[in-house]
């Protein structure tokens, strides 16, 4: 066999097809020596290059196509040393396709030197950490040239196996050498980065600073403003417009962070670029994962999509000698040609994966927008059950995470193809997205295992069933890897233990996960967890999941009093600050968690003085919101209709201060003026009679204050509750009549609008109208004022709508009973009798009809039935 025979104990050989190749191959021209000490230019004749090339493609020809030989080689490597399966962390179908098109472009580019080493470069540079040694090398290359002895037979002349040799041996010594002396270099990158933005977090709080002095000093200006003339506030005012601009010029420093240093020198460069601000967005996290090749590849794919979005064909090196410019300002004393070397070796690389793929962005979304226009339902129904019967073969144990309907499942699928090509369309949100779904999926616990098969399953069922063309397998193939490196690489970093505990629903494993986290962090363990711009709540998603033993465990973590010799760690601010609605979440979601909540929300002393203890209740969060506003705790606890909850002594604090701080003012200056208007009504409809007048002037007043006064006020109660329905779009389906949800949901509505109606038929009604042109009459009452005359209409109508208004008052006025707590309890428990008493008086009724009947039935001779 070819190579060193020390790694034939670890791999089966073919003894024939090695045999082949060994003497395919003299003696005196083998090289099976890598050199891992230099990366030098790889200098082959034209002949050897001719032969070389014709070869590979030889071997190519012996499978069906580009993509089965690509499987094959990797299989090939695969079954010559399984432990290299790390080696390989992408879906087979993706890691097969690259490893085929990085040999194949290498040994195309033969001809061309340059070409080669540049593509090698970017080899080595994607595999920095992997763990490359000269005996995996050795394996993976004897396993190829054993394939290709395996399928061309006597076909592989000695000069076409010496040449694939050769290329295969520079390039695995040219990775080793790279992942050896690029280490240095990705040190030196950390180091500099680190030190040319020093002052980023210097500058933000200074912001903060600056943030909060500003808006003490609106403060001070707002309260000269109420003691200062008009001539001395104008005085004031200039002279502190003076002072902001003198503020202004003298913060205009030089820039202190990398990307102020950039935007200027680029500016004063003439260079500035709307893609520029692209990269220097994801900058940080390029610089940052250097040594991180496959997040380095994510990150430079990303990045190619959106600034396809911005620029067609930029100029990549621009941004180099803008970039060198701004590090050269911001390390003046510690920058050195080791620096100038490593930066310089860190955007050529990013530009040449940047360049490798920015000028491809519009045709593979042109060609998958064609292609995906061209489906029809049917062939998408059988796309997504050929997928799922390709995935459940790969991986039969992922069924269990596939328990979802049939027209659930295929909405998974379609919404698969149809991100595929978002992706081009919308890189952003799509982004965005996926890194929400990522942390889904952290929820869900998914293996990471099983993304790989599901991408294979994706592209090997539109390869076979649709026959496409490969130019748009290709960039399926590319837009779904992308998909899946995102969502894995968002699994990985969401998946903490905390999660994991959760997941399992068990208070041990989550209490020795907590036990971990330093005081002042447990907070953020159990409420955040973030990847990129999207973050998840482990609690929220405790509480939604129905794993509420963790949940429980976690309330009582964060609501637990900690110290150490600095400061107290409460966790009740964190946990408002991130759910402001936590309250209506367990309300709605998990009812049992209110009291382990409301519990942690009371401290109690352990210490009693005369029998009693102090007790602080921490309601701040229920009283008022982050904006000053009252929030919805009080209204969703009450429509629980709980009454385990309404005694808790957290809610029985809350609703006294409520009550007496905001609510009991507000109530009696309410109901001081409806009991007012009845007072008005009473006078004027039942107390005074005309008799004289004396007192018919007085019906008059109280009628016209009514008429004039109390009811505009309702009706314009009534109007704007309608119009705030519709601008909210609260409104519900009575019949055909669309009316508001609070007319549903408050009784007292509808009552207010029916006393509204009543008091505009009195007003209709009104006798003392109809007599004011006949006050003079002769009958009984006659005067001015009247309401008497024969000329009144519909007297019993206007009497029939004052009994109505009158008990509507009466029924409105039952609030009051709420200044009294036995009154209020007896209104409560009458309220629900009352549907009770309806009931038995039915019953009472249909006894009394069934006893009347069946003696008006019956025969008998008693002489008082007869007559």
């Amino acid at each position: 066999s070819l190579g060193h025979r020390a790694n034939s104990s670890v791999f089966p050989v073919a003894p024939l097809a090695m045999m082949q190749v060994d003497m395919a191959i003299p003696d005196e021209e083998r090289e099976d020596v890598l050199n891992t000490t230099s990366f030098e230019l790889l200098e082959m004749t034209q002949e050897q290059t001719e032969v070389t090339q014709e070869g590979w493609q030889m071997f190519l020809d012996c499978y069906e196509s580009m993509d089965a030989a690509g499987e094959a080689l990797h299989d090939a490597i695969i079954d010559a040393a399984p432990t290299l399966t790390t080696l390989f962390t992408m879906p087979r179908a993706v890691s097969a396709m690259r490893f085929r098109e990085g040999l194949h472009q290498i040994i195309n580019s033969l001809a061309e030197p340059d070409d080669v080493k540049n593509l090698v470069d970017i080899l080595g540079f994607k595999h920095l950490n992997l763990e490359l040694t000269v005996a995996r090398v050795e394996v993976i290359r004897d396993a190829i040239l054993e394939l290709m002895g395996n399928e061309m037979g006597p076909s592989l002349t000695p000069q076409m196996a010496m040449g694939v040799l050769e290329v295969l041996n520079y390039v695995g010594g040219a990775l080793i050498y790279i992942r050896s002396h690029y280490a240095e270099r990705v040190k030196i990158l950390n180091q500099s980065w680190e030190e040319a933005n020093c002052e980023r977090e210097k500058k933000k709080e200074k912001q903060k600073d600056a943030q909060e002095r500003a808006k003490a000093e609106a403060e001070e200006l707002k309260k000269l403003k109420e003691s200062l003339s008009q001539d001395a506030l104008a005085e004031e005012e200039a002279h502190e417009a003076r002072m902001l601009k003198h503020r202004q010029q003298k913060e205009q420093d030089v820039p202190r962070t990398f990307f102020d240093m950039f935007c200027f020198n680029a500016a004063v460069m003439d260079l500035l670029q709307p893609w520029m601000y692209e990269v220097l967005d994801c900058f940080d996290i390029i610089v940052l994962n250097a040594g991180n090749t496959f997040r380095l590849q994510e990150e430079c794919d990303i990045l190619t999509l959106k600034m396809a979005k911005v620029h067609k064909n930029p100029n990549l090196s621009d941004f180099k000698a803008v970039m060198l410019a701004s590090l050269r300002s911001l390390i003046p004393k510690g920058w050195s040609a080791q620096h100038e070397a490593a930066w310089t070796w860190l955007w050529e690389h990013v530009e040449s994966l940047l360049q490798a793929q920015i000028g491809r962005i519009s045709q593979r979304e042109r060609l998958l927008a064609n292609f995906f226009a061209s489906l029809d339902d049917e062939s998408r129904i059988s796309v997504t059950w050929a997928l799922y019967a390709k995935f459940f073969e790969l991986v039969p144990a992922g069924q269990e995470y596939f328990k979802q309907s049939a027209s659930r499942l295929a909405m998974i699928a379609n919404r698969v193809l149809e991100m595929s090509l978002d992706l081009f369309k919308y890189p952003y949100r799509i982004v965005d997205e996926i890194s929400a779904l990522g942390l889904r999926h952290v929820g869900y616990n998914v293996p990471i295992e099983y993304f790989g098969p599901f991408v294979s399953a994706c592209i090997e069922t539109l390869q076979g069933k649709l026959a496409v063309a490969e130019g748009i397998a290709e960039s399926f193939a590319w837009s779904v890897g992308i998909i899946s490196r995102m969502l894995v690489r968002t699994i990985k970093e969401g998946s903490t233990i905390v999660m994991k505990a959760i997941n399992q629903n068990d208070k041990e494993l989550l209490r020795s996960a907590l036990s971990c986290a330093p005081r002042g962090a447990r907070a953020e363990w159990v409420l955040t967890i973030s990847v990129g711009t999207q973050s998840i709540s482990p609690l929220l998603w405790a509480v939604e999941s129905g794993t509420w033993k963790a949940a429980e465990l976690i309330i009582e973590d964060l609501l637990t009093i900690r110290a150490d010799r600095e400061q107290y760690y409460y966790g009740l601010d964190d946990l408002f600050e991130r759910h402001p609605d936590f309250v209506e979440i367990l309300a709605t979601k998990a009812t049992s968690l209110l009291k382990p909540l409301f519990d942690g929300m009371i401290w109690r002393s352990h210490l009693a003085h005369d029998g009693l203890r102090r007790g602080n209740y921490y309601i701040k969060h229920l009283v008022a919101d982050s904006k000053g506003n009252f929030p919805d705790a009080m209204e969703n606890l009450v429509s629980l209709q709980n009454p385990q909850i309404a005694l808790h002594p957290l809610i029985m604090r809350l609703s006294d201060v409520i009550w007496t701080g905001v609510v009991r003012s507000r109530f009696l200056r309410n109901n001081a003026w409806l009991l007012f208007t009845l007072l008005l009504f009473l006078i004027s409809h039942g107390m005074l009679h005309g008799e004289d007048s004396a007192s018919r002037s007085t019906i008059f007043v109280c009628r016209m204050l009514i008429y004039v006064f109390a009811m505009p006020v309702l009706i314009h109660g009534r109007v704007r509750h309608i119009r705030q329905a519709i601008r909210d779009r609260e409104l519900v389906q009575l019949g055909c009549i669309p009316v508001p949800q609070r007319y549903v949901d408050n009784w007292r509505e509808p009552a207010a609008v029916l006393l509204v109606l009543a008091l505009l038929i009195s007003l209709c009604l009104e006798p003392i109208f109809y007599c004011a042109n006949h006050s003079s009459g002769s009958f009984d009452g006659a005067g001015l004022f009247t309401d008497l005359c024969p000329e009144a209409k519909d007297r019993e109508v206007y009497n029939l709508m004052s009994m109505v208004v009158i008990a509507v008052y009466m029924v409105l006025l039952m609030d009051l009973a709420t200044l009294s707590r036995h009154m209020a309890a007896y209104v409560l428990v009458a309220l629900n009798v009352l549907p009770e008493l309806f009931l038995l008086l039915i019953s009472i009724g249909f006894l009394i009809l069934m006893f009347a009947t069946c003696i008006a039935v019956s025969s008998n001779d008693v002489a008082s039935f007869q007559t």
